[in-house]
């Protein structure tokens, strides 16, 4: 009993110390880190409790449970979902990680085939998935390509013409974010597709952080609504991820829809969010959901907009 009681105690103060340190995430890159895993120690604190107090050691039990409602409702699953877009024109947007050297080239035609979105775009494309797309997308005319032989190869792959198109370079490593002009119900809108450098050391932390502030200044260079799609190696619970949303004006299209946690797409009930689908004020998030991985480590996800301010059919796609 004495070996449970000090093990189940030495568990219960490593989850206090991380818990502690995330709320420092903008200090340093690993505590950064320590901030993506709200779920996890959510999670800890919910079955370190009735395990101590099975040994007998209430107040630590008590302290398992105040981690667990902490890092609960810091996880924002209260948050009310967006209002309905009233009769507005809508966009359905779809977004994967396919996972560079995965050769599963389904992923395309199978969210196609469930989802039938306006836009598709897909991160990690090297050479081989952009013919793969090509092939499997036909109904697809307008494409965005800048595939390359690392992770951060982008396609943008559209049913509804695109009125402009370009690749810019964000941050110091000059990762490629395609960057397309289209109407929607009649009115100019700009999507961005972007993969994110993973912040798995300082200088990879930094960087990341420099292509979020690269795709916050996004919002203030262009006087269209703004759709971010991408896999951005962040949380919504990183000081990073917080910064992003004020500064560029955009919010989060998971408000109200749950943690949809896409990474590691093997690890049900632990997966966090991670890939995104970002809108600024003239959208509202009518559906998201979560697609299967076909082989990806990620989950794509899937998002209904209604643009606001405006009458017409609430889908603008050609589907």
């Amino acid at each position: 009993m004495d070996r449970w009681r000090a093990a189940l105690a030495w568990a219960l103060w490593g989850l206090v110390l991380a818990s502690a340190l995330a709320q420092a995430g903008s200090l340093a890159w690993f505590l950064d880190l320590l901030t993506h895993f709200r779920l996890h120690y959510a999670l800890g604190g919910a079955l370190l409790a009735p395990c101590l107090l099975l040994v007998r050691r209430p107040v630590l039990a008590g302290v398992a449970l105040a981690v667990g409602l902490a890092n609960g409702l810091a996880l924002g699953l209260g948050a009310a979902p967006a209002k309905p877009a009233p009769f507005g024109p809508g966009l359905r947007v779809a977004v994967a990680n396919v996972h560079q050297p995965n050769r599963d080239y389904s992923t395309g035609a199978a969210l196609r085939d469930a989802y039938a979105p306006d836009l598709l775009g897909f991160v990690e494309v090297d050479p081989r998935w952009v013919r793969a797309l090509d092939r499997t997308l036909p109904g697809y005319r307008y494409r965005l390509e800048a595939p390359r032989n690392d992770s951060f190869g982008v396609a943008l792959y559209s049913r509804l013409r695109l009125e402009e198109g370009a690749v810019r370079s964000l941050g110091p490593d000059r990762h490629p974010a395609v960057i397309a002009r289209l109407k929607v119900g009649g009115r100019p809108v700009r999507v961005v597709l972007f993969h994110a450098q993973a912040p798995l050391a300082r200088s990879e932390t930094r960087a990341r952080n420099a292509e979020l502030a690269g795709l916050a200044a996004l919002h203030a260079a262009f006087d269209e609504p703004l759709v971010v799609l991408g896999d951005l190696n962040v949380t919504p619970w990183s000081p990073a991820f917080r910064q992003l949303l004020q500064v560029g004006q955009l919010r989060d299209s998971r408000r109200g829809h749950g943690i949809q946690g896409s990474w590691p797409s093997w690890a049900p009930g632990l997966r966090i969010p991670i890939d995104h689908v970002l809108v600024s004020a003239e959208w509202r998030v009518t559906r998201r959901t979560l697609g299967a991985p076909h082989g990806s480590d990620h989950l794509p996800v899937v998002a209904e907009l209604g643009l606001t301010g405006m009458q017409g059919s609430h889908v603008a796609s050609g589907s």
